[in-house]
């Protein structure tokens, strides 16, 4: 919807069904990951939606370790695999301009499990982070991506780099949003030049 008027707003088609995430934005594109609605499925699809013509591409399938996630500097999704017999997570690249794959980066973790408590954090130094864990018992992976897509495993005290911290609503567009019944997943609306984009799954009570 437009920023400064609500009324406009357009519903984008995109696949239904499963678990709808946001994995990121640019000026082009809004990429979204849908996972099975069975709770113990890994396989996820990847989804980018033109913000000039709303078109909905698919351009990924696989197994993976949780949605992934878009890192803007590279221009690439960034994805995760559990190797169980091995002990071991693989983080892996595709670059959405080159089509090319890249495994970049795997480290021996005692955090594998299903469901997992995995998520990514976005940095303000064009870097992300990998967090795989359960914090309750300090057992957390850290894996600090930086703009080249140079990854090391880091220890909590080690973090020098800010997390990106969304803004208070801006406008009426981001105002209507914070309100909403429904509670949105941080990573479900994106905000970008004159347009807030972001997904809302209505709940009926009958």
């Amino acid at each position: 919807m437009p920023l400064d008027d609500i009324a406009q707003g357009e519903q984008i088609v995109i696949p239904s069904g499963g678990w709808i995430e946001v994995v990121g934005i640019n000026e082009h594109y809004l990429f979204l990951s849908q996972r099975s609605s069975d709770w113990d499925s890994w396989n996820h699809d990847i989804y980018r939606i033109s913000l000039s013509t709303l078109h909905t591409e698919h351009i990924d399938s696989g197994v993976y370790y949780g949605a992934p996630i878009f890192h803007p500097a590279s221009n690439s999704i960034i994805f995760t695999h559990a190797n169980f017999e091995e002990g071991k997570i693989i983080l892996e690249s595709l670059r959405l301009d080159t089509d090319i794959r890249n495994t970049f980066f795997e480290y021996p973790s005692d955090n594998i499990s299903w469901p997992n408590t995995l998520g990514w954090l976005l940095m303000e130094c064009d870097a992300v982070m990998f967090v795989n864990g359960v914090s309750m018992w300090g057992m957390v992976d850290y894996i600090f991506i930086d703009s080249e897509l140079q990854a090391k495993q880091i220890a909590s005290n080690e973090i020098n780099c800010n997390v990106w911290q969304p803004l208070k609503p801006q406008n009426p567009a981001e105002e209507f949003i914070s309100e909403l019944t429904v509670i949105l997943h941080a990573k479900n609306y994106a905000t970008i030049d004159n347009y807030v984009f972001y997904l809302w799954n209505k709940i009926y009570i009958v």
